[in-house]
């Protein structure tokens, strides 16, 4: 029957031509009946193509037509070529009806229709490229890296007729789509003289984005997109082409278009499609059209300057979203442009424009404060924005045109009397397009300012991620880290096998970025309202600083630091100290440009306000600085503030190991909080809070504390306290770095404590626990740090003197104590290091000092005496440093200690050492302040002369013997 089939179609041709409807309708369903039972061939399925193209003619039917149309190709494959291209051009034409119904039914079987011809070229190549014929298998993106060799084909190369049957349909539709949609004469199809040309643009975009592997597998087809779609598209961004008409209709013998200036109700569909186009072309084709994508990103680029209409800005925004999503895609970018000599910096150039997008937005002096929004966020159930003009349009910074579905009531960030609302929540991978994506929207909707620095904000954000991904290749080390719940500090991933090229890529991607990354975030915190957002901002600032630790890069390294100590400390408190930073340090010059830079992103009326609505949650005093006078008697911590306290404190933790000299910054950055905050030491070096909640205001010079916050103190000390602990687990540089900060920071206090009553002990305390939890590699760290103790030791301050002798006794002690791999007893090199600065607390003349050494050595005796052997020396020399000169108190003490190495340890020291003994304990005779202890002195001279006999005879027998 299928060879018969021209012949049954016979009667229903004629009964069509009679253009009766009841006989029509008749004869159609009769076609339909043929097709569905695949009685047709190719001359058959010719004569039905004539018979559908004579009824659109005559605009009968067009419903039954295109079910017709959708039956010759879904139920067999014989339509081609020619015939194939008058179904194309029969239903382009019912796109046109004035019918709705029609012209959304046409549509639709429009892009059947093109599915159907390009999963046929997808079943083709499957039998030559050995590759999955399941459509869905081939319609996924493609490694980019992987097809560069695909690219290597010239024009000459090309042979269309060489084209397998179905693959020569595809590309003939392809380049008359292209043809059309640039107002040219189609070849292939005929008979087509009007289409919108915003349909042939989806219809382009729906071949590019679900059949990328057939661009990949034709050289052809390849061409067309290098050589038509990327020419398309740059053509009607041109300037030429802004006076695109109301109406889109191509007229493809005399292209007429309207005149005059744009409408941008009008211009909106095609720029839409365009760029979703555009980010195609970047996301798919990468690697086919390197020169092309570089036009294209310069293009995007371009878009967002604040001189262009607010809703291209935001549609160009979400574009670069949309690509920012693909981490290979940025380091594709670094690699074939900004790596390059002569290309655009395009990674740099798009890092700046996102961030000079979101600065622009929050700068722009042309934002109107006159509104009279009430932002009271936290009771205000919406959110009213202020307008903005902007070239000439006025935008209203209002939802209703399209909401997506977002909660608009949470609020991002507060800028004077502005509120930015979350019109989209932040996914990490994903791009949601409230506009790009908007197929129905035919005149331009009314896109609030606001909302492309929401996008603009996700970008930033994916931009981090995706750079961490490619440095790294896996997750963020050194998350933030809730309440106390730390860890042991996270190694860094040794870089030995990363190659040179490697390396240089990673440290171009960070010089591209880094900058941008720094402003932007620093001007979003100072404005965000938003705790989730705050936290991304916060882990962004980590994950740089240890971006730039893990390569080296030292300078951008502090920077990030000094970002993220200047927005942890209260507002016109940090500069002093920056300042400070800055004046010593080798490359202050630079650093200063940039915090400059920082600091100038918000004009000094930005955060006047803000206070206002932040939560204040403690109330304290400035920390006493040298060389610096300033009128503040109080300062304020918010909320904010604790938060970037927590993440130093992860940063410092999870990556104390690249923090280098930065850790100075770090220490006294946390050392300020401190003592804002209330925290001052206690027994054993533990920082414990002193202040008052604000129920109880009794002390004047007490911080006050919110008693909601209260219940953070407690962690907060033992977030600071696990931070010492862990440096256990730095190497030995790392830790001479952290040994070095807490020294200077040390060494500034003692400065500040010649003038004040009250200094800062922080560093001293600290110094105290890190020594503690690195006792088992003493020998890298004793000899600095006792140093340098024993110089506090002598400090004119008693509070500070205190502090440093307790240090200092409590390291002697626990050093003691400690379990060696190589037994004390046997170490006499290691045995004499640790007792030495307490012996050298002798040359010290306060009497507290004195006392606490005495102390530590009467300790010393008593836990330790049996193991002191060539130590005997060096501690009976501390207790006969006391003369009589010292204290009543002092004599009894150091006897005290006497009488028990006589008492106890006398038959354990060597012979050698009892001729020190014995001066000792004659000093002590000769002593006119106590009569009893001076006879008790001679009593024990006559018990060493007994032990001496008896050891005598005891010789004696043995040679005897």
């Amino acid at each position: 029957m299928r060879d018969a089939s021209v012949e049954l179609l016979q009667p229903f041709a004629l009964g069509c031509d009679t253009k009766q409807i009841k006989i029509v309708q008749l004869c159609l369903t009769a076609i339909q009946k043929l097709l569905q039972h695949h009685i047709i061939n190719q001359a058959s399925a010719a004569t039905t193509v004539n018979i559908l193209s004579n009824l659109c003619d005559l605009n009968t039917e067009e419903l039954k037509i295109l079910q017709t149309v959708l039956l010759l190709v879904n139920t067999t494959s014989v339509v081609v070529h020619n015939t194939l291209a008058n179904l194309f051009v029969i239903t382009f034409r019912l796109c046109l009806s004035k019918d709705p119904t029609i012209v959304n039914t046409a549509t639709a079987a429009v892009r059947q229709l093109i599915t159907a011809v390009y999963d046929r070229v997808i079943e083709e190549d499957s039998q030559v490229y050995e590759i999955p014929s399941t459509a869905s298998s081939l319609k996924t993106e493609r490694p980019l890296l992987q097809e560069t060799n695909l690219i290597k084909h010239s024009k000459d190369s090309l042979n269309v007729e060489a084209l397998r049957p179905y693959a020569k349909d595809a590309y003939l539709l392809f380049q008359d789509l292209c043809y059309l949609a640039n107002g040219d004469q189609s070849v292939w199809l005929i008979g087509l003289t009007e289409i919108t040309r915003t349909l042939i643009l989806e219809l382009i975009e729906t071949i590019l984005i679900h059949y990328a592997s057939i661009f990949y597998h034709h050289d052809e087809l390849r061409y067309l997109l290098k050589e038509r779609v990327s020419p398309l598209i740059i053509k009607l961004f041109s300037p030429g082409m802004k006076h695109v008409a109301k109406s889109e209709k191509l007229s493809t013998n005399n292209v007429q278009m309207g005149s005059g200036n744009l409408y941008d109700g009008a211009y909106f569909p095609l720029i839409a499609r365009l760029l979703r186009l555009v980010c195609i072309l970047v996301r798919l084709y990468f690697s086919l059209l390197i020169t092309e994508c570089e036009i294209f990103l310069s293009l995007l680029i371009k878009l967002l300057e604040q001189d262009k209409p607010i809703w291209q800005r935001s549609l160009a925004i979400e574009c670069i979203h949309k690509i920012l999503i693909q981490p290979n895609l940025l380091k594709l970018f670094c690699l074939s442009y900004d790596m390059q000599p002569h290309a655009s910096k395009i990674l740099k150039d798009l890092t700046n424009g996102i961030s000079s997008f979101i600065q622009s937005f929050f700068n722009n002096n042309s934002i109107s404060t006159s509104s009279n929004a009430a932002i009271s966020v936290q009771a205000s159930s919406t959110s009213t924005i202020t307008e903005k003009k902007n070239s000439g349009n006025t935008k209203s910074d209002n939802t209703n045109s399209y909401n997506g579905g977002s909660n608009t009531n949470t609020v991002l960030f507060v800028y004077r009397s502005l509120c930015v609302p979350q019109y989209v929540t932040y996914q990490q991978g994903q791009a949601k397009c409230l506009y790009l994506e908007n197929w129905e929207k035919v005149d331009c909707p009314l896109i609030p300012d606001s909302y492309g620095v929401v996008i603009a904000f996700a970008c930033m954000l994916e931009l981090v991620r995706n750079v961490q991904l490619i440095i790294e290749g896996n997750g963020m080390r050194g998350d933030v880290i809730p309440g106390s719940q730390l860890k042991t500090s996270i190694q860094i991933r040794p870089f030995d096998k990363v190659t040179l090229d490697e390396r240089n890529e990673y440290i171009e991607i960070m010089n591209c970025t880094w900058p941008s990354i720094l402003v932007t975030f620093t001007l979003l915190y100072d404005v965000c309202y938003d705790d989730t957002a705050c936290e991304h901002i916060l882990k962004v600032i980590q994950t740089y600083i240890s971006l730039c630790g893990l390569l080296q890069m030292n300078i951008q390294r502090d920077a990030f630091v000094t970002c993220l100590c200047k927005i942890a400390l209260p507002q016109h408190y940090n500069i002093h100290v920056l300042n400070k930073y800055n004046n010593n340090t080798a490359n202050g010059s630079a650093e200063m440009n940039l915090l400059q830079k920082i600091t100038s992103s918000l004009s000094p009326q930005s955060t006047s306000n803000d206070l206002d609505k932040q939560q204040v949650v403690i109330v304290g005093t400035p920390l006493p600085m040298v060389n610096v006078s300033t009128s503040q008697t109080s300062v304020m911590l918010t909320s904010k503030n604790i938060h970037c306290m927590r993440a130093i404190l992860a940063v410092a933790h999870c990556h104390g190991s690249i923090l280098g000299t930065s850790w100075h910054l770090i220490l006294e950055t946390l050392q300020h909080l401190v003592w804002i905050i209330g925290f001052r030491p206690s027994t054993g070096g533990i920082l414990k809070h002193v202040g008052v909640t604000s129920d109880n205001t009794n002390s004047v010079n007490s911080p006050v504390i919110v008693t909601g916050a209260t219940a953070d103190l407690p962690i907060l000390s033992a977030m600071l306290s696990r931070l010492f602990e862990s440096s256990k687990y730095l190497d030995d540089v790392a830790l001479h770095h952290l040994i070095d900060a807490l020294i200077r920071l040390s060494i500034e206090s003692m400065e500040v404590a010649v003038n004040v009553r009250e200094p800062s002990l922080f560093a001293i305390v600290k110094i105290l626990e890190t020594g503690s939890a690195n006792l088992n590699r003493i020998d890298v760290w004793w000899k600095p740090i006792s140093s340098h103790l024993i110089e506090v030791c002598q400090h004119t301050n008693i509070r500070m003197r205190e502090c440093g002798t307790e240090a200092l006794t409590l390291l002697v002690r626990n050093a003691l104590d400690h379990k060696y791999e190589k037994n004390l007893f046997e170490n006499e090199r290691l045995l004499h290091m640790i007792i030495q600065p307490l012996q050298e607390l002798s040359l010290i003349q306060h009497f507290d000092v004195r006392q606490k050494q005495l102390e530590c050595t009467l300790s010393l005796l008593r836990n330790n005496g049996h193991t002191l052997q060539t130590g005997w020396p060096l501690v009976l020399n501390i207790i006969g440093s006391i003369s009589r000169e010292h204290t009543e108190n002092l004599i009894r003490l150091a006897y005290q200690c006497l009488q028990l190495v006589v008492t106890d340890y006398l038959p354990t020291i060597p012979v050698q050492y009892l001729g020190i003994l014995i001066k000792v304990v004659a000093k002590f005779g000769f002593q006119e302040q106590d009569l009893n202890m001076a006879l008790s002195a001679i009593g024990l001279l006559w018990n060493m002369t007994d032990y001496l006999f008896r050891m005598k005879e005891q010789e004696q027998q043995l040679k005897n013997v």
